[in-house]
């Protein structure tokens, strides 16, 4: 399957299932696709990773049910609707990330040129989402390495002035070492001869 194809059979299954209103539908879909979600990871032996990746996204999920199951009229009172609608955005949250997520399974940033590379799309656009996903990385990576840092010279984060400081340290070397290894990236690009205008994929994966 092709790049672009599964680009737009993640938008298309996105606004297919944002439309349907139908919880028994909506529910043997999510068993469906949960399953086989689970399936493929566990294949790839990667299935603590994805309930581990579940779990932080349902914490906004925790939040709806907390919230919208309840209204105010002379005083809380439990609301069948509000249930409802949290049944709703729960199901369909859920479903829709894990269609994008098995659709753009393995995506990276070359798969991203790629679809970029079009004649409508800007040059300058191009450059900003080459650059965005290498920040991301970058982020991560500096993120990683700092905090090994910080654990090896034995620091526990606590609710104390000590935890404050360091913490904005950290965030401000994150910053900045974020930066300067996304300019060095960018000048890496540049001498390797690539053109943001017209960005030779095969040839950058060969490279």
């Amino acid at each position: 399957m092709s790049i672009a194809l599964r680009f737009s059979l993640a938008v298309f299954s996105a606004f297919a299932l944002s439309a349907v209103e139908n919880v028994k539908i909506l529910t043997a879909l999510f068993i469906f696709i949960l399953l086989f979600f689970l399936g493929l990871y566990f294949r790839h032996r990667q299935l603590q990773q994805a309930i581990r990746f579940l779990l932080i996204f349902n914490i906004f999920t925790f939040f709806i049910w907390l919230t919208l199951p309840w209204k105010w009229q002379d005083g809380w009172h439990y609301s069948a609707e509000g249930q409802q609608l949290a049944l709703l955005l729960s199901l369909k949250m859920n479903l829709i990330t894990l269609c994008i997520r098995l659709l753009l399974h393995r995506f990276n940033e070359l798969d991203l040129l790629t679809l970029l590379q079009h004649p409508f799309v800007p040059p300058k656009f191009v450059r900003l989402a080459l650059l965005s996903v290498r920040y991301i990385k970058i982020f991560a990576e500096t993120d990683r390495t700092l905090s090994t840092a910080m654990r090896a010279r034995g620091f526990r984060a606590g609710f104390n002035r000590r935890t404050f400081y360091v913490t904005a340290q950290r965030v401000a070397l994150l910053l900045i070492h974020a930066m300067n290894k996304a300019e060095i990236v960018d000048m890496a690009l540049r001498a390797r001869g690539v053109n943001y205008q017209k960005i030779n994929v095969h040839k950058e994966h060969q490279g």
